[in-house]
């Protein structure tokens, strides 16, 4: 037996070898073997005033999720609604997912932010990534007014 390791992204046979087992260990798990069902859809927005970028959202939405992964508003423009005019494109563009989700920095007020658009706690993220707290929050069918 060998165990080789090497940094980077994985090789072309590494790839080949996950492309050729995923889908039978997931009709194993799930009953279903289709791995565009994996495939995240990425979206970019901006928030722009004369051809300048003030705020920018990534996210991307996979099974039925929409997760922000990243969100910024230029320190010399917040506090100008910005931030939740971003937030509530991205649940526009999400409107069919039946989750949406994000991780913050825990007791931060970022926190506060998504706490006061209908986001809510689901998981503490304990000395987590660079050793800081994280929360992880959500907006499901309860908060987005779908049941």
């Amino acid at each position: 037996m060998v165990i080789n390791m090497r940094s980077g992204p994985p090789d072309v046979r590494c790839r080949r070898f996950f492309q050729d087992n995923w889908p039978q260990a997931n009709r194993e798990i799930f009953g279903w073997g289709e791995q565009e069902r994996w495939q995240k859809k990425y979206t970019v927005l901006t928030y722009e005033e004369n051809g300048e970028i003030l705020g920018a959202a990534l996210f991307w939405q996979m099974g039925g999720v929409g997760y922000l992964s990243q969100i910024l508003v230029s320190a010399a423009h917040r506090r100008r609604g910005i931030g939740a005019r971003l937030v509530t494109a991205f649940e526009r563009e999400c409107s069919a997912c039946h989750k949406l989700a994000l991780k913050t920095y825990k007791d931060s007020p970022s926190q506060q932010f998504f706490a006061r658009l209908g986001y809510v706690p689901e998981a503490v993220l304990e000395v987590d990534i660079h050793g800081i707290d994280w929360v992880y929050m959500r907006k499901g069918e309860r908060e987005c007014g779908r049941k």
